[in-house]
């Protein structure tokens, strides 16, 4: 029963201007009667504070952000590991949202117990590609493990939609905020 909206703000090449990716949230921020629930599986190095202004407004207006912590194996604050400059990943970094790391899961248990990936990555464990975050600002409304990063999902060898009305394996941050996009979706129509 969930209604989906696809807000498209990069080419086919995956790349896209900062001032697109506002437009988008500008976007789902008008329709946030509508829009509960927004997963954003892209991002960039630098500061912008108009996204963030913007991301801030739309979760102000009740929109939940799922956000990809990104594939460089990087902490979100960047080299110098400081929240709010110009080497963070964003959205990731931002503390509004939460950020979503991947992992591996080779079978949908817990324990550690299922088989190596095609990657090989180990069951159950964080992803070697996954960016991570090794300290968390104080305003951070979420403490977890994670430091900055707010939740880990599956995002190794997902099957998932692709190109072609076809299927495929993917893994990265991307695959694995989806399912956070969709657990809290699923919180929303429970629970309100």
């Amino acid at each position: 029963g969930a209604r989906i909206w696809a807000v498209k703000v990069l080419d086919s090449e995956g790349r896209g201007r900062i001032s697109n990716i506002i437009q988008g949230v500008d976007f789902v921020t008008e329709h946030a009667k509508e829009i509960e629930v927004a997963n954003m599986s892209l991002g960039a190095q630098g500061l912008s504070r108009s996204l963030h202004k913007a991301v801030k407004n739309s979760v102000k207006a009740g929109v939940f952000y799922a956000v990809a912590a990104g594939n460089e194996s990087t902490d979100i604050y960047g080299e110098d590991r400081i929240y709010g400059t110009s080497d963070d990943v964003n959205p990731a970094s931002y503390p509004e949202v939460a950020t979503v790391s991947a992992m591996a899961d080779t079978d949908g248990e817990a324990g550690g117990k299922g088989d190596v990936s095609e990657r090989l990555e180990l069951d159950d464990t964080f992803a070697t590609f996954s960016n991570f975050s090794t300290k968390v600002i104080g305003q951070h409304p979420v403490q977890s493990g994670g430091a900055a990063i707010d939740l880990a999902a599956p995002g190794v060898e997902i099957f998932s939609c692709y190109k072609g009305k076809s299927y495929a394996k993917a893994s990265g941050t991307s695959m694995a905020s989806p399912h956070i996009a969709g657990l809290a979706a699923l919180y929303i129509a429970q629970y309100g």
